[in-house]
């Protein structure tokens, strides 16, 4: 008997697009799989939406939590033997169960994997967010997906030669979060583990998710577009527009995982790169804000990690400038990204 796969869907006030991703799960060619909706707290119709469809789909209300709340209690209800996640207004293309379920059959070691996606805005594909420019660490380090994993194979049986990549991500990962999470499949013995997402983090929960599973933990990558992202909005349950919160979340995590003394002195020289990046995001955040006096403070701690982030020292030293002279660079920079 073919494995049961639980599909994830937290959801609030997301009923505009909730139907097309519920139609990207029932249109799915693996078919052996339960949906459970999990609904925080929304106020718009939302119920009736889950309740149109004749397969029955669990419908789980609960008052509003975030996200990282409403994916544990999707967990807490699976029966699954693999868990998928899927954000509300995101979708699934018809083969990305079966593909997902196909590379993990063949990797007995491998826990959690994800995939390429689309990006769009709507129904409109957004071609210059490409999965190499649209997470920083590629920029910033000038790699590529394919350099971050250290085996690969090409999964048989396809119309397409499909490349699968795997092994240990966590000093990568570490440097910054490049999974979203409606690619991602996850193994139930991952949760019998204890791995439930941090519901003290209201945004940022799944880079600090991911990086806890990949410390002991191989990932692998399905490096072939199988879920269209869509550009978030400011229903998305995991608040991306909330810049500030959502780095310092992201540093909260790793000084925590730092504190952890078996790291290798490879892992050990990511790690001091990936917090003083981080304290580089976050004076860049403060000096866009003028808010000059946290921009020196957080751009010093990050030379204080890694002194050879010059970044952190433009930014300290832009700090010193006056506003109207910020505001001018800040116009520039603007007009010129267009």
């Amino acid at each position: 008997m073919k494995d049961k796969i639980s599909v994830i869907i937290p959801t609030y006030n997301n009923s505009k697009y909730l139907k097309k991703a519920l139609d990207s799960v029932r249109d799915q060619t693996y078919e052996n799989y339960e949906v459970i909706v999990v609904d925080d707290g929304s106020k718009d119709n939302t119920r009736d939406v889950v309740y149109s469809y004749e397969r029955k789909i669990k419908y789980i209300y609960q008052e509003n939590g975030g996200v990282a709340k409403a994916r544990n209690t999707g967990i807490m209800n699976a029966s699954g033997n693999y868990l998928a996640f899927l954000d509300s207004d995101d979708l699934w293309l018809p083969d990305k169960l079966e593909m997902q379920i196909a590379c993990m059959s063949n990797l007995k070691n491998v826990y959690l994997t994800f995939t390429n996606f689309i990006a769009v805005s709507g129904d409109t594909e957004i071609k210059e967010y490409s999965f190499q420019r649209t997470f920083n660490i590629f920029k910033e380090y000038n790699l590529k997906i394919e350099d971050l994993f250290s085996s690969k194979l090409m999964l048989k049986d396809e119309p397409s030669n499909i490349e699968i990549l795997w092994g240990n991500i966590f000093k990568y990962l570490y440097l910054g979060n490049f999974i979203l999470p409606s690619t991602v499949m996850i193994r139930r013995e991952v949760i019998e583990k204890g791995f439930l997402f941090d519901e003290t983090y209201r945004v940022a929960e799944d880079t600090d998710y991911f990086l806890r599973i990949s410390r002991n933990h191989d990932v692998g990558y399905i490096n072939y577009p199988l879920t269209k992202y869509n550009m978030p909005s400011l229903n998305n349950l995991s608040g991306k527009t909330n810049t500030e919160t959502l780095i310092k979340n992201a540093l909260k995590t790793q000084l925590m995982l730092r504190e952890e003394n078996n790291y290798s002195n490879d892992e050990k020289q990511y790690i001091k790169k990936g917090i003083s990046k981080t304290y580089m995001r976050l004076a860049y955040y403060y000096l866009s804000e003028l808010r000059k006096s946290d921009a020196r403070k957080a751009s010093m701690l990050s030379l204080i990690e890694y002194c050879y982030e010059y970044r952190a020292i433009l930014i300290f030293l832009g700090s010193n400038l006056p506003d109207y002279v910020l505001r001018k660079i800040h116009e520039v920079k603007r007009k010129l990204m267009r």
